[in-house]
């Protein structure tokens, strides 16, 4: 499968699974910015290793839970390269096990801002600038099916919602753009 010529948004590649999907993206030919809250080390080596792949690649830090943050990275990409194909969105985490009984409202909102409001607002800006044939994937996880473990109510909560979100997006969005989820 050649991807030659697209544009792919990785948010949260910066490292592991997200750094893995913007390699592969890549491999095949895929322009790529990544985006990294706190990585900027392996963002920067993910960029290197791409760059030697013979595609253009670019970093940036970005705090996808913010409006301005979200436009700082569609604006790059659009200014680098003029176009959106692909939404990868990793961006995303447990942030730390705390029980219901001692959340407090702080952390539920922050690990919903994380997981689920920074795909909500980058399909949102990428989505006008996307043509027929383009493509959101998202990653949610295991613990949004089965509840998590203990103390991972909040994130298996976000995560579940990644799921549904996901399930709405390509009911709007279908056929002319693709989107999945991967858990």
């Amino acid at each position: 499968m050649s991807m030659a010529n697209k544009v792919a948004i990785v948010a949260g590649g910066g490292r592991d699974i997200g750094r893995a999907c913007a390699l592969e993206l890549a491999s095949k030919g895929a322009n790529v910015v990544i985006t990294y809250h706190s990585s900027s080390e392996t963002a920067l080596s993910a960029v290197a290793e791409m760059e030697a792949m013979g595609v253009k690649a670019l970093a940036m830090q970005a705090d996808l839970t913010s409006q301005e943050g979200v436009d700082a990275c569609i604006k790059t990409t659009l200014d680098t390269f003029g176009k959106i194909d692909v939404l990868v969105h990793v961006s995303g985490g447990l942030i730390e096990r705390i029980k219901i009984a001692d959340m407090s409202l702080e952390h539920w909102h922050k690990v919903m801002d994380l997981n689920i409001t920074s795909l909500f607002l980058m399909s949102k800006a990428c989505i006008p600038h996307m043509a027929a044939g383009s493509a959101i994937v998202t990653l949610a996880s295991q613990a949004g099916r089965d509840g998590g473990g203990g103390g991972a109510a909040a994130y298996a909560t976000s995560k579940g919602a990644v799921m549904t979100f996901t399930r709405g997006l390509a009911k709007e969005l279908g056929p002319k753009i693709r989107v999945n989820g991967v858990c």
